[in-house]
C-alpha cells in the first residue's frame, strides 16, 4: 500500500543521540510537514524480520524524562533552533537534580 495523500502534518520530530546512561549527546529537531514522499507500507511484518533493537529504551527513556519538562510537553517553542535549546536546558536541570 503507498500513501500519497497531501495533507498538513503538526508536530515536530525530535532526534537525539545518547549514551549508554541515557545522557544527552547531540540533538536536532525538525518540523514534521509532508513534503509529498511515498510511504510504503508492508501487508504483513513476518516474525523472523522483526528483531527488537538491544538497548533501544534508553533513548525512550530519555525522551520521556524530556516529556516531564512543561515546556517541552506541548510545543510552545515557534522555531526548532528554541525547541533545541530548551531541550539542552532541560537536560542540563535533569543531570543536576541528578547531583542533589
Amino acid at each position: 500500500m503507498v500513501l500519497t495523500e497531501e495533507k498538513k502534518i503538526k508536530g515536530r520530530k525530535r532526534h537525539i543521540v545518547v549514551d549508554i546512561m541515557g545522557n544527552l549527546l547531540a540533538v536536532e529537531e525538525d518540523a514534521a510537514s509532508f513534503l509529498g514522499i511515498e510511504v510504503e507500507i508492508s501487508e504483513k511484518i513476518t516474525p523472523n524480520k522483526f528483531h527488537i533493537l538491544p538497548k533501544r529504551w534508553v533513548v525512550e527513556r530519555t525522551l520521556s524524562w524530556l516529556n516531564n519538562s512543561r515546556r517541552l510537553s506541548k510545543d510552545y517553542e515557534t522555531s526548532t533552533n528554541s525547541s533545541e535549546n530548551m531541550i539542552k536546558i532541560s537536560h542540563s536541570r535533569t543531570l543536576l537534580k541528578r547531583l542533589l
